[in-house]
C-alpha cells in the first residue's frame, strides 16, 4: 500500500486539521516521513492557507505539500460541503507529485485551476481536475506548490509512478431532438426551428417534470452542441445555458448566456439517475482495464451537488460500493477538465476523475 487518505472537520481553520488529515494517512501507511501530500483545505482556509500547509508539513515530513482551498472536499471516510475541513493524499516513497512542464500526449496530467470561466482547455497531455471557483467574495481561491502559494492560475501535476485512467460522469439527460435556432433577442430565445421555445421546451419535458406545477427552470439548460449531434454528450462537445426565466405571453425563454442564430439546441436536465448511470458506466470502462486502482482522485460539480441535495453524495456511495476499500479524494468544483475522445474538455454539472494503479 502507498497511498491513503485522512480526514478532519472542525469548527474554525485550525491548522492542526491538516496535520490530522496527514497523521491519520500515515498511520495506514506506517510510514514517518512522506514523498508528497495531495491537501485540500475548504474555504474558511482561503484567507491564509500558509499555517495549514506549514502544519501538514511537519506532521508528514515532506515539503512536497501541494494542493488548494475549494469550495467542499471528501475522501472514501467522508465529506464536507459547508463548513470547516482538511482532506489529504499522503504518497510513500518512491511515489508523489511533481510538476508538469512539457507533458507528452498519453500522461495523465492533474490540473487545477483559478480562473472563474476558463476560455479554453489546456494543451497537451490527458488532464482531468478542476476549477475550484471563487471565494465568497469573489476571490479565486489559493492553490499551492511544495509548500508555497502560487501565483499561477494553473496548477498541473504528474503522480510519479502511476499510469491511469481518465473518465466522466455528465451530470445531464438530453431529452429533445436537436433543433435550430431561428430567432433570438439578446437573450432570450424566440424560436426553435421557427416554433416558439417554450412550445418546444413543454412538449418536450420528461414526464417526472410534467407532473409539477410549474416547469423546473433551475434544472434545465439549453445544450449548445458544437459540431454534429451524434456523440457530443459523450465527447464533451457541447455546453450548457442555464435557463432564467420563461416568458408564458411572448412563448420565450430567457437564458444565461449568448448564442447565435442556426445553432443547434438540445433541451436537456440536471439528473440524478442519468449521473449515476454514466458514472457506472465510465467506473466499468476503467475497471476492465484496470481492475483494482490503487486510489482515485475527482472533481464533482458543486452546484449539482447542491441542487441534488441529499445527506450523502450518491456519487461517492456508488464509487464506495464499485470500488471497496479504495482511497480517494476530490473537491467540489465550479469548473470540470476530464480527459474525453475528443481531447481534455471543460465541462459543467459533471464529475471528472482519474483511477491510479503503480507502474514502477
Amino acid at each position: 500500500m502507498n497511498v491513503a487518505t485522512g480526514f478532519a472537520c472542525g469548527d474554525d481553520a485550525d491548522p492542526q486539521l491538516a496535520a490530522m488529515a496527514v497523521k491519520q494517512a500515515m498511520s495506514q501507511l506506517s510510514i514517518s516521513h512522506a514523498s508528497a501530500v495531495l491537501l485540500f483545505l475548504s474555504g474558511e482556509f482561503s484567507h491564509d492557507p500558509h499555517p495549514a500547509i506549514l502544519a501538514a508539513s511537519r506532521q508528514s515530513q515532506c515539503i512536497q505539500v501541494t494542493g488548494s482551498c475549494c469550495q467542499g472536499l471528501f475522501t472514501e471516510q467522508g465529506q464536507q460541503r459547508e463548513g470547516t475541513a482538511a482532506a489529504a493524499m499522503v504518497f510513500a516513497p518512491p511515489f508523489g507529485l511533481t510538476l508538469a512542464h512539457s507533458p507528452e500526449p498519453d500522461d495523465a496530467v492533474l490540473c487545477i485551476g483559478q480562473d472563474h470561466i476558463p476560455a479554453a482547455s489546456p494543451a497537451n497531455g490527458r488532464r482531468f481536475g478542476g476549477w475550484p471557483g471563487p471565494d465568497w467574495q469573489g476571490h479565486p481561491l489559493p492553490m499551492w506548490c511544495n509548500g508555497k502559494l502560487l501565483k499561477v492560475p494553473l496548477l498541473a501535476l504528474y503522480l510519479s509512478g502511476y499510469a491511469a485512467c481518465l473518465g466522466a460522469a455528465h451530470g445531464i439527460r438530453l431529452f429533445s431532438p436537436p433543433f435550430r435556432v431561428t430567432a433570438i433577442h439578446d437573450s432570450e430565445l424566440m424560436t426553435l426551428d421557427h416554433q416558439p421555445a417554450l412550445v418546444t421546451l413543454a412538449r418536450e419535458l420528461p414526464f417526472e417534470a410534467r407532473q409539477l406545477d410549474h416547469i423546473p427552470l433551475h434544472l434545465l439548460f439549453a445544450a449548445i452542441v458544437d459540431g454534429r449531434t451524434e456523440g457530443a454528450l459523450i465527447e464533451g462537445r457541447y455546453r450548457l445555458l442555464p435557463l432564467l426565466a420563461s416568458h408564458p405571453a411572448r412563448q420565450s425563454i430567457t437564458l444565461d448566456g449568448i448564442l447565435d442564430l442556426d445553432s443547434t439546441l438540445i433541451w436537456s436536465m440536471l439528473h440524478e439517475q442519468a449521473s449515476l448511470r454514466n458514472l457506472r458506466v465510465a467506473l466499468d470502462h476503467c475497471k476492465t482495464t484496470n481492475p483494482a486502482p490503487e486510489f482515485g482522485i475527482l472533481f464533482c460539480s458543486a452546484h449539482k451537488a447542491g441542487l441534488l441535495d441529499h445527506d450523502e453524495d450518491q456519487e461517492l456511495t456508488l464509487l464506495r460500493q464499485q470500488l471497496p476499500g479504495m482511497p480517494f479524494i476530490g473537491c467540489y468544483s465550479q469548473h470540470e477538465l476530464a480527459a474525453l475522445p475528443g481531447g481534455s474538455r471543460i465541462l459543467d454539472h459533471s464529475t471528472s476523475f482519474g483511477l491510479f494503479h503503480n507502474h514502477v
